[in-house]
Protein backbone atom coordinates (compact mmCIF):
# COMPACT_ATOMS: atom_id res chain seq x y z
CA UNK A 1 0.00 0.00 0.00
CA UNK A 2 2.82 2.41 0.82
CA UNK A 3 4.27 1.89 -2.66
CA UNK A 4 0.85 2.25 -4.27
CA UNK A 5 0.29 5.56 -2.47
CA UNK A 6 3.29 6.99 -4.33
CA UNK A 7 1.44 6.25 -7.56
CA UNK A 8 -2.01 7.27 -6.28
CA UNK A 9 -2.01 9.31 -3.05
CA UNK A 10 -5.82 9.12 -2.92
CA UNK A 11 -5.86 5.30 -2.84
CA UNK A 12 -7.72 3.62 -0.01
CA UNK A 13 -7.83 0.25 1.66
CA UNK A 14 -11.06 -1.34 2.79
CA UNK A 15 -10.73 -3.95 5.52
CA UNK A 16 -13.71 -6.29 5.54
CA UNK A 17 -13.60 -8.09 8.88
CA UNK A 18 -15.39 -11.43 9.27
CA UNK A 19 -16.17 -13.97 11.98
CA UNK A 20 -17.12 -17.64 11.87
CA UNK A 21 -20.68 -18.87 12.48
CA UNK A 22 -20.23 -19.77 16.12
CA UNK A 23 -21.78 -17.42 18.71
CA UNK A 24 -24.49 -14.79 18.36
CA UNK A 25 -24.73 -12.20 15.61
CA UNK A 26 -24.08 -9.40 18.13
CA UNK A 27 -20.95 -11.02 19.57
CA UNK A 28 -19.62 -11.86 16.10
CA UNK A 29 -20.26 -8.29 14.96
CA UNK A 30 -18.24 -6.93 17.88
CA UNK A 31 -15.53 -9.52 17.27
CA UNK A 32 -15.21 -8.59 13.60
CA UNK A 33 -15.01 -4.89 14.55
CA UNK A 34 -12.11 -5.68 16.91
CA UNK A 35 -10.48 -7.85 14.25
CA UNK A 36 -10.69 -5.05 11.66
CA UNK A 37 -9.32 -2.49 14.10
CA UNK A 38 -6.36 -4.77 14.93
CA UNK A 39 -5.44 -5.02 11.26
CA UNK A 40 -5.83 -1.26 10.85
CA UNK A 41 -3.51 -0.71 13.83
CA UNK A 42 -0.89 -2.98 12.24
CA UNK A 43 -1.12 -1.14 8.92
CA UNK A 44 -0.81 2.27 10.62
CA UNK A 45 2.30 1.00 12.46
CA UNK A 46 3.70 0.19 9.00
CA UNK A 47 3.15 3.84 7.99
CA UNK A 48 -0.06 3.40 6.00
CA UNK A 49 -2.02 6.61 6.66
CA UNK A 50 -4.94 5.97 9.01
CA UNK A 51 -7.21 8.21 6.95
CA UNK A 52 -6.75 5.93 3.93
CA UNK A 53 -8.12 2.86 5.74
CA UNK A 54 -11.81 2.01 6.04
CA UNK A 55 -13.22 -0.86 8.11
CA UNK A 56 -16.37 -2.79 7.28
CA UNK A 57 -17.27 -5.27 10.02
CA UNK A 58 -19.68 -7.90 8.70
CA UNK A 59 -19.65 -10.45 11.53
CA UNK A 60 -20.84 -13.77 10.15
CA UNK A 61 -22.92 -12.32 7.29
CA UNK A 62 -20.44 -13.09 4.49
CA UNK A 63 -19.03 -16.46 5.46
CA UNK A 64 -17.28 -18.66 2.96
CA UNK A 65 -19.18 -21.87 2.32
CA UNK A 66 -17.65 -25.30 2.90
CA UNK A 67 -17.25 -25.62 -0.87
CA UNK A 68 -15.47 -22.24 -1.05
CA UNK A 69 -13.12 -23.29 1.74
CA UNK A 70 -12.32 -26.64 0.14
CA UNK A 71 -11.47 -24.90 -3.14
CA UNK A 72 -9.23 -22.39 -1.35
CA UNK A 73 -7.64 -25.09 0.78
CA UNK A 74 -6.73 -27.23 -2.24
CA UNK A 75 -5.09 -24.22 -3.94
CA UNK A 76 -3.36 -22.98 -0.77
CA UNK A 77 0.44 -23.22 -1.11
CA UNK A 78 0.76 -23.11 2.70
CA UNK A 79 -2.17 -25.30 3.67
CA UNK A 80 -2.03 -26.73 7.17
CA UNK A 81 -1.11 -30.40 7.06
CA UNK A 82 -2.49 -31.11 10.53
CA UNK A 83 -6.19 -30.65 9.71
CA UNK A 84 -8.62 -32.77 7.73
CA UNK A 85 -9.78 -31.08 4.53
CA UNK A 86 -13.45 -31.57 5.47
CA UNK A 87 -13.13 -30.42 9.09
CA UNK A 88 -15.59 -27.83 10.45
CA UNK A 89 -12.55 -26.25 12.14
CA UNK A 90 -11.08 -25.55 8.70
CA UNK A 91 -14.23 -23.70 7.62
CA UNK A 92 -14.27 -21.73 10.87
CA UNK A 93 -10.58 -20.85 10.47
CA UNK A 94 -11.03 -19.55 6.93
CA UNK A 95 -13.96 -17.41 8.08
CA UNK A 96 -11.97 -15.75 10.88
CA UNK A 97 -10.37 -13.31 8.51
CA UNK A 98 -10.00 -9.74 7.30
CA UNK A 99 -10.22 -9.27 3.55
CA UNK A 100 -8.16 -6.36 2.23
CA UNK A 101 -9.32 -4.49 -0.86
CA UNK A 102 -7.23 -1.83 -2.56
CA UNK A 103 -9.33 0.98 -4.01
CA UNK A 104 -9.80 2.15 -6.70
CA UNK A 105 -8.39 -1.01 -8.33
CA UNK A 106 -10.65 -3.34 -6.28
CA UNK A 107 -7.72 -5.75 -6.00
CA UNK A 108 -8.40 -8.19 -3.14
CA UNK A 109 -6.07 -9.99 -0.79
CA UNK A 110 -5.76 -13.74 -0.96
CA UNK A 111 -8.05 -15.73 1.30
CA UNK A 112 -5.62 -18.56 2.00
CA UNK A 113 -5.29 -19.70 5.60
CA UNK A 114 -1.68 -19.17 6.76
CA UNK A 115 -1.00 -22.79 7.58
CA UNK A 116 2.72 -22.15 7.89
CA UNK A 117 2.34 -19.45 10.58
CA UNK A 118 3.60 -20.32 14.07
CA UNK A 119 0.11 -19.88 15.55
CA UNK A 120 -1.74 -21.87 12.87
CA UNK A 121 -1.84 -25.18 14.72
CA UNK A 122 -2.83 -23.58 18.01
CA UNK A 123 -5.83 -21.90 16.38
CA UNK A 124 -7.21 -25.30 15.42
CA UNK A 125 -7.11 -26.55 19.01
CA UNK A 126 -10.29 -26.11 21.04
CA UNK A 127 -8.46 -25.41 24.34
CA UNK A 128 -6.98 -22.06 23.26
CA UNK A 129 -10.34 -20.29 23.31
CA UNK A 130 -10.51 -20.33 27.11
CA UNK A 131 -7.14 -18.65 27.54
CA UNK A 132 -6.93 -15.00 28.52
CA UNK A 133 -4.00 -14.34 26.21
CA UNK A 134 -2.87 -15.97 23.03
Amino acid sequence: MKKYLIYDPEARITLTANADVRDSAAKNQALSERRGNRVKTCLVKEDVPEDNIDIVAVGKKQNLTSADVLTLHEANPNKPSFVKHNSPALVWAYNRRVDVTLLPTKQNSTQFYPGNADEAKMLFQSEWQGRRSV
